[in-house]
């Protein structure tokens, strides 16, 4: 197999698992932290009321925009910020209630290939479809957690 240069190709980590199973190798790959979509889409209230405050600075000037964007990144983090920002400016009417909805995603291949070499010889194996999305637990839901 050979790698065709049209197109991109990223060795991301992940934790791999194995073990026999008689002479059968099984292996498990596990997406590390770099693979989780962690976006919460839709703005809290708070978010909106800084995305707003963000709008109307953008609108009185270069300074007053440095400071409010100053202010954004360090309440909400840069990437978040950014989100919150241009939520805010295109009128985006998106909410939620809560400041974490629903559990991390993992964004990954289709499929792996796995590649052994035993004596010389490569053996080649490509795994079934990868379940999308792949939720990562904790998921926010309140009856997962002990009351009281």
């Amino acid at each position: 197999m050979t790698l065709d240069g049209r197109y991109p190709v990223a060795l991301l980590p992940v934790r791999l698992e194995t073990r026999f199973a008689g002479s059968l190798l099984r292996v498990r790959i596990f997406p590390d932290e770099i693979f989780a979509n962690t976006h919460e889409p839709g703005l809290t209230p708070e978010e909106s009321a800084d995305g707003d405050a963000y709008v109307a600075a953008m609108k009185a000037g270069a300074d007053a925009e440095r400071s409010a964007w100053g202010q954004l990144a360090a309440r909400w983090t840069a990437p978040r910020a950014a989100f919150i920002a241009q939520a805010a400016a295109a009128g985006s009417t998106l909410a939620r209630a809560e400041s974490w909805t629903r559990a991390a995603e993992a964004t990954l291949p289709s499929q792996w290939l796995v590649r052994a070499y035993q004596n010389g010889i490569a053996f080649t194996v490509t795994s079934g479809p990868v379940r999308q999305p792949l939720r990562r637990p904790p998921r926010p839901t309140r009856s997962r957690w002990p009351t009281g």
